[in-house]
Formats: structure tokens, sequence, C-alpha cells
């Protein structure tokens, strides 16, 4: 029964897994565990990857549109730490792409750590939606290839 709903979910069904997963706040579990089960069900890889890409996209999304929203009233509440974060992000701003790359790509983190103090900080999400999906790429590309090569010497 999972397996036929797993295939006739296909990408959608990897989809949602990966939003859910993204809100790690509902569910700190990363959406590549949850690769075998697709995999297993005759699913392609690229799907997979491509399935957990696009909904962690959208839940990163989500956690920084909480940050921007929260933007006027950090500002006005906190002024000394924002001030704080836009002097740092300012004299680092050559680095901020980069990291934000290397996060999404590494971090075994949730992404909004980095999402949140980047839209309180006012980058704007066209300038950042680049690095995240290429850093979603890399990461759920080495964690569900990692986890079919575990699976396939296992078992």
């Amino acid at each position: 029964m999972l397996k036929a709903f797993v295939v006739n979910a296909h990408i959608f069904g990897a989809i949602v897994i990966a939003f859910i997963s993204g809100l790690n706040f509902i569910v700190p579990v990363p959406p590549a565990t949850f690769a075998p089960i697709f995999l297993e069900a005759g699913v392609s890889m690229y799907i997979v990857v491509a399935g957990f890409v696009i909904g962690t996209t959208l839940a990163d999304s989500l956690g920084y549109f909480f940050g921007w929203v929260g933007k006027r009233y950090a500002d006005s509440s906190y002024p000394a730490f924002t001030e704080r974060l836009h002097d740092f992000l300012g004299e680092h701003h050559r680095l901020v792409l980069p990291v934000t790359f290397a996060y999404f790509a590494f971090a075994p983190l949730p992404n909004e750590l980095i999402l949140i103090p980047l839209a309180l900080a006012g980058y704007r999400f066209r300038v950042l939606i680049i690095p995240m999906i290429l850093g979603n790429i890399f990461h759920h590309s080495l964690l569900v290839f990692g986890y079919q090569s575990v699976f396939l010497w296992l078992f």
C-alpha cells in the first residue's frame, strides 16, 4: 500500500515530504531520510532529488518570508542587534552569497538559521534564490546518492 502511494505520488510526494521536512520546527528530519522509500518504489533518483529541491526551496522561502515580515519589528524592538547585523553583513558583503551556497550545500542545520538573519538585514530574495537552489541541489544530490549507495551496500 505504501509503495502504491509513493508510486502514485511520484514527484509531488517528494515535494510534500521535502516541504514538511524543510519546516524544521515541524519535522526535524532531513527529506533525504525518505529517499529509500521513493527509490525502492521505482521513482528515479533524479526525480527524487528534484522533488526534494523544490520542496525544501519552498519551505526555505517561507522561512525567508518570516524574517522579511519580522524585519520592521526587529528594527524597532531590537535596534542594537539589527544594527550589528547590518554592520557585520555590510563589512562582509562579498562573502554572503558563497557562504549562503556553502551553508545550504553542507550544513546539517536548519536553513532558516541563515535565511532569517539575511532577511532581517534586508537581503533581497531574488539575490539569495540562486545560491539557495544550487546549495539545495548539491545537498540533496549528495544525500540521496549517498543513501542509495549505503542501502545497496547493506542490502
